[in-house]
C-alpha cells in the first residue's frame, strides 16, 4: 500500500463546477452509496473518470474520510461505476460496517484521508522497494499538513484555558491577523476560525486584547460563560466562529443598520453536516448574511457551509439554503433573537425586518470589515483595546518576528489535558415565548 502525503488538496467530489457527489440509502447503514456526476449530470467512475492529474504536481484526490471522521468508507472496486461505502468486517460471525477507533491522543482519521484516481496497486507486481505486491487498491493519500494547528494552553474549564495557533512550520501565529480572509486566490472560500462547534455551550472567542489572540473563554462576573439551552435548542446549532482579517469597526456608523460595529472581527455559522474541532480552521463558501443589532451595535452574522460538506455542491446563496434546507434559516435567526434572554437581557433585533441577505451582500460585508482591519493593523490609535501583534502583515504596527512570537506562546501555562467538571446546571434547559413573525428572506 503506498499512502501519500499531499501538501495541496483538490476535492473533486465536492466541487460543483466538476463533480457532484450522489447519496443513495441510509447514511449509517450497508445500503448507504455514494455515486459522482460530472458537471453534465452524467453518471461517473470516481477510480476511471476523473483524472489523476490536475496539472503538474498537483493531482485530484477523491475523499473518502473527512478529517476526525471515523466510518472506513472506500472507493468499491467491484460494482459498476465504483461508488463509495462503509468498508465491512465480519465480528462474532457477524457482518458489521467498519469504524477505526479513537486511539489516545486521536480522533479518528487526523487528515482528510482518500484515493487518487486512475491509479492501481497491482498485486501481481512486487514493488521493488518494498519487495511485495500491491494491495489491488487504488493509491491512498492523506491530506496530512494542515496549514494551521490549534495548540493547548491552560486547563480546560478553568479561567486560564487558551487555544494558540502555529503556522505549517511550527511558528506562533494570530488567528485574527495572520490567517488569511480568503483560502484561495479567486476568493471563492474563506477561511474560518472555529471557535465553538455545534451542540456546545461554553461561550469561546478570539481575545481581542491578549498578544497574538488566542481562543478563550468568555467570562461574566467573573464565571466562565456558557449559554442556555434555549428549547428546542442545544447549545449553539451550527459550528460558529469568526473570519479572519475582518473587524468591525466600532467608530463606524453602518449605513444599513445606522449601527456602530461591535469591536469584533466577523461571525459566521457553518451549516455543514459535520461537527467541527474547537480551534479548527475551516474553508467555507459564503452564501448569505444576517444583520444582528445587539445592545444597539451591528453584529453581522454570515452564513456559510464547509467547502468539504456534501451539500456544499447545491448550496450556493441564499436562496439555496432555504430550498435544500427548510426551516433551517428561520431557526438561526430564531436563535439569534432569543439566546440572551434567559441571563435577562432584551431579546436582538434585526436590520431588513430580519430577513437573510445574498452571498452579494454578504461578500460586500466582508470587503468592507476586511478594510477596517486594514486600517485597525496599520495605523497605530484605532482601536487601543485591540492586540494586533503580528508574523505576517508587512507594514502593520504590530509586526513581530517569528521568535517573539514564540516566546508570547512558551510563556503561557502548559496544556493539562483535563479539567474540573462544568456545572451540570449549564445544561439545563429554558424556555422563552415568542411572539414576532417574520419573513425568511427577501
Amino acid at each position: 500500500m503506498l499512502i501519500f502525503i499531499c501538501f495541496i488538496l483538490l476535492v473533486p467530489l465536492l466541487k460543483s463546477e466538476d463533480y457532484k457527489p450522489v447519496h443513495k440509502g441510509i447514511p449509517g447503514t450497508f445500503s448507504h452509496k455514494v455515486y459522482l456526476k460530472n458537471s453534465d449530470g452524467v453518471p461517473i467512475s470516481p477510480f476511471h473518470d476523473i483524472p489523476f492529474k490536475v496539472e503538474d504536481g498537483v493531482y485530484n484526490m477523491v475523499v473518502e474520510m473527512p478529517r476526525w471522521s471515523n466510518a472506513k468508507n472506500e472507493i468499491t472496486k467491484e460494482e459498476t461505476l465504483n461508488p463509495i461505502i462503509q468498508d465491512t468486517k465480519i465480528y462474532d460471525g457477524v457482518n458489521t460496517l467498519r469504524y477505526v477507533s479513537n486511539l489516545f491522543p486521536y480522533h479518528g482519521y487526523m487528515w482528510n484521508y482518500g484515493a487518487i484516481p486512475q491509479t492501481w496497486e497491482d498485486p501481481e507486481y512486487v514493488d521493488p522497494n518494498t519487495g511485495v505486491g500491491g494491495d489491488n487498491d487504488p493509491v491512498d493519500v492523506v491530506e496530512g499538513l494542515r496549514m494551521y494547528s490549534a495548540v493547548e494552553r491552560g486547563t480546560p474549564n478553568t479561567l486560564d484555558y487558551r487555544i494558540f495557533y502555529t503556522n505549517k512550520d511550527g511558528a506562533a501565529i494570530s488567528p485574527f491577523h495572520d490567517i488569511p480572509l480568503y483560502a484561495d486566490d479567486s476568493q471563492q472560500y474563506c477561511n474560518m476560525v472555529v471557535e465553538i462547534p455545534r451542540w456546545t455551550n461554553a461561550k469561546m472567542e478570539i481575545s481581542k486584547d491578549e498578544p497574538l489572540n488566542p481562543i478563550k473563554q468568555d467570562i461574566k462576573k467573573g464565571k466562565l460563560r456558557f449559554v442556555n439551552n434555549v428549547f428546542p435548542y442545544h447549545g449553539y446549532i451550527w459550528n460558529y466562529g469568526a473570519i479572519p482579517q475582518t473587524w468591525e469597526d466600532p467608530a463606524h456608523v453602518d449605513a444599513n443598520t445606522k449601527a456602530k460595529g461591535d469591536d469584533d472581527p466577523l461571525d459566521a455559522v457553518e451549516i455543514g453536516a459535520g461537527v467541527a474541532k474547537r480551534g479548527e480552521v475551516k474553508q467555507v463558501k459564503i452564501l448569505g448574511v444576517l444583520a444582528m443589532i445587539d445592545e444597539g451595535e451591528t453584529d453581522w452574522k454570515l452564513i456559510c457551509i464547509d467547502r468539504n460538506d456534501p451539500l456544499a455542491g447545491e448550496l450556493n446563496d441564499i436562496g439555496d439554503v432555504e430550498r435544500v434546507m427548510p426551516g433551517y434559516l428561520e431557526a438561526t435567526r430564531d436563535w439569534f433573537r432569543i439566546y440572551k434572554f434567559p441571563t435577562g437581557k432584551p431579546m436582538n433585533e434585526f436590520a431588513f425586518n430580519g430577513e437573510w441577505k445574498d452571498k452579494a451582500f454578504a461578500d460586500n460585508i466582508i470587503k468592507e470589515t476586511n478594510g477596517h482591519w486594514k486600517a485597525l493593523v496599520s495605523n497605530k490609535g484605532v482601536a487601543d483595546d485591540v492586540n494586533t501583534k503580528n508574523t505576517t502583515v508587512q507594514n502593520s504596527h504590530g509586526l513581530i518576528t517569528v521568535d517573539e512570537a514564540s516566546q508570547i506562546l512558551n510563556k503561557v501555562a502548559a496544556p493539562h489535558p483535563t479539567g474540573p467538571a462544568v456545572d451540570p446546571s449549564t445544561q439545563n434547559q429554558c424556555f422563552v415565548k415568542r411572539t414576532i413573525p417574520e419573513s425568511v428572506c427577501a
